[in-house]
């Protein structure tokens, strides 16, 4: 009910203060509120920026050692596949070990991973001609020098 006078008339003029009165308190109240909060959210944008950042880069140091240690993986398993006597799996698996061999050498160059890249080309051709023996010979000493470039 509005307020009234001691007449009984209502008293507008006060009413209009005490509602002035009460939005400009609510709006100090949530300003006060606001900039109590504000360093606090700058903290966070600032550890969220950080971590963003963080995350950009990170992978591509990971990668190249994912990369190494898939090569190393494939290789393994063409030596396995070649001393069975297995050309053709021979081959497959040091084709993929060529692939991440050579995505691990762009990422991070190394003359160990440059010569088990050579090695495992050989060892493809000589996979290719239906030379398990040659291309396991090969691929061994590739997997000698990926090993030592992961060190």
């Amino acid at each position: 009910m509005p307020p009234t006078g001691s007449d009984g008339s209502r008293d507008v003029e006060n009413a209009g203060q005490d509602l002035d009165t009460r939005a400009k308190a609510t709006i100090l109240r949530s300003c006060g509120e606001a900039s109590r909060r504000s360093p606090m959210n700058r903290r966070i944008f600032a550890v969220a920026l950080a971590l963003s950042i963080a995350a950009f880069f990170a992978p591509r140091l990971a990668y190249a050692e994912d990369h190494l240690a898939e090569a190393i993986t494939h290789t393994k398993q063409a030596i396995s596949e070649g001393k069975q006597g297995k050309a053709e799996a021979l081959t497959m698996h040091a084709e993929e070990g060529l692939k991440h061999a050579k995505a691990a050498e762009a990422q991070k160059p190394n003359e160990h991973t440059k010569q088990g890249i050579s090695h495992l080309e050989m060892a493809i051709d000589h996979g290719k001609q239906k030379h398990p023996d040659v291309a396991t010979k090969h691929a061994e000493e590739a997997l000698t020098h990926l090993e030592a470039a992961k060190k």
